[in-house]
């Protein structure tokens, strides 16, 4: 994989990551989506609702950039602007719901997309009763698979695990956890 193609990689990584609340928000043609009605409602709200995001990423690129270690970022969405820290820099993405929305509409309505859902069980998370989604989703990209926490009383996404295969050995390999905070949002300090 070119430096070209892994910088590609990211950068569709860290809009994913970012827009990964409404990953699943609009429906493709019914034949290519299969049990993600209570999840999309769950996506939804979180396109609504101001969270400071905190992902870990160990993916084949970071290893042999990285020596070994996976890389650590952020992302806040304050509702009007999204900001992404990669090494150490904030970057702000200008962007309102209803871009946020109207881009994965268009995604979910290519007909090379399709994802199946499945809840798979209640339990906790740091004592929070949440449900267990899976998903397993296909587009021109490549294959995403995830498992979300789902608070039961806010309905909120509060962590996501994801793995990601875009092609190319295990330089397109990618896994991301990604952990939600809902409580007094700010955009970072000294940010853009």
């Amino acid at each position: 994989m070119t430096r070209i193609a892994r910088a590609a990689a990211v950068i569709r990584l860290a809009a994913y990551t970012a827009a990964a609340s409404v990953a699943l928000a609009f429906s493709a043609p019914a034949q290519n989506i299969v049990g993600c009605d209570q999840l999309f409602a769950a996506l939804d709200r979180q396109v609504a609702t101001p969270y400071h995001a905190y992902l870990t990423t160990g993916a084949g690129t970071d290893v042999a950039r990285n020596g070994g270690k996976p890389r650590h970022s952020e992302i806040i969405w304050t509702g009007t602007a999204k900001y992404i820290s990669r090494n150490g820099k904030w970057v702000r993405l200008d962007m309102t719901p209803r871009e946020m929305l109207q881009q994965e509409k268009e995604t979910r309505q290519n007909p090379k997309f399709s994802a199946q859902c499945h809840r798979v069980a209640d339990t906790a998370l740091n004592g929070e009763p949440v449900t267990v989604w899976t998903s397993h989703s296909t587009t021109e990209v490549g294959v995403m698979d995830e498992r979300l926490w789902i608070s039961r009383g806010s309905g909120r996404v509060l962590q996501m695990e994801l793995t990601e295969d875009v092609g190319g050995g295990a330089p397109g390999k990618t896994r991301m956890l990604a952990r939600y905070d809902y409580h007094d949002v700010q955009p970072p300090r000294g940010s853009p």
